[in-house]
Formats: structure tokens, sequence, C-alpha cells
């Protein structure tokens, strides 16, 4: 004969009224908690205590570098000898005060002109530098064009190493950066 089997289950169910209920508050908490704590310490939504924020910008640039490299340029110097080096070009008054700002630059070599990034946040984590960033491409056919994806940033000069982290997209590029055929 058939043993009987028990119809109770482990780990107990629960009605889903009350399982909606609960990841709606888990979720709120996950949410809400972060935003109330980071008000009440002054930080922007997102960051955690200990992060702070890095004023930033955006440099146009357009550097043929052959080979995907980041690199950090301390001065107006570095930065016009690197871009003549590499087939770039360099306005001659350069637009960055190097006495307060350092260049952090991430270069992916050879690639699709359908290709740009943005910068989201620039942070000081865990005693460096953090630069959020995507690479954002272009999802459907793209002119077959040779391109060098890049991006350059302004960071303020803060005697710490600067760090990419880069995610990838793939949408219309609404990129931040310009194509560099």
């Amino acid at each position: 004969m058939h043993a009987e089997r028990s119809h109770e289950l482990w780990p107990p169910r629960l009605p889903a009224r009350r399982l909606t209920l609960m990841y709606v508050m888990g979720a709120l908490r996950r949410a809400v908690i972060p935003v109330a704590l980071a008000g009440l310490v002054g930080l922007p939504p997102g960051c955690v205590p200990g992060d702070a924020g890095v004023s930033f910008s955006i440099v146009p640039s357009c550097v043929r570098v052959q080979q995907a490299t980041e690199r950090v340029f301390q001065t107006a110097e570095e930065w016009q000898t690197f871009v003549q080096e590499n087939g770039g070009m360099v306005s001659d008054g350069s637009p960055v005060d190097f006495n307060r700002f350092v260049l952090a630059a991430r270069f992916d070599g050879p690639g699709s002109a359908c290709t740009g990034f943005t910068v989201e946040d620039v942070l000081v984590r865990d005693g460096r530098i953090e630069i959020s960033a995507t690479r954002h491409t272009w999802p459907h056919a793209c002119i077959l064009l040779l391109a060098y994806p890049q991006v350059v940033v302004a960071v303020e000069r803060r005697g710490m190493p600067v760090v990419f982290r880069i995610a990838d997209a793939r949408d219309e590029v609404p990129s931040q950066t310009r194509r560099c055929p």
C-alpha cells in the first residue's frame, strides 16, 4: 500500500496577501532607509555613509589610443604629450586648471562609432576616487566606422588613486562624450 503523504509543506506557506505585504515592506525598507540615512548625514541618495561626492566635469577629447587603457594625468604638459603621441588634438588653452583638478581617462581603443559614455557619479570610496560610468552601445544596426570610444573626466585633486567602474548598456547612446573617428 502507499504510505500516507503529509499535505503539510515545510516551510509553511503563507497566504498570498501576507507574502505581498512582506515583499512590499522589504522593498520599502531597502529603498527608504538608505535614502533617509543619507538625508540625515547630508549624502546624496544612493551613497552610503563614508562616501563623499567629488566635483567633476567631462572634458571633450579625441585621442586615437590603440589599446584599452585607463590613465590619470597630473599636468597639462603630461596630457598634451599623451594626446600628441596618440594622434589626437588639444586646444591651445587647456580648459582644465591642473592646480585644482587631474584628468582621469578611460580609452577603449579602436571600436564602434556607435558607442559612447555617460558619467553617473564620482565619489570618494574606500580611500580612492571612484568614477561610475556607463558605456552605451547602440543595439541596432550601426554604420561600420572605426572610432575610439573614450571618456575623459576632470576630477577634483584629492591626492588619492582614481579608478573607473564601468557598466555596459545596450541602448540608444545618450552619451555625454562625442564620437572620435
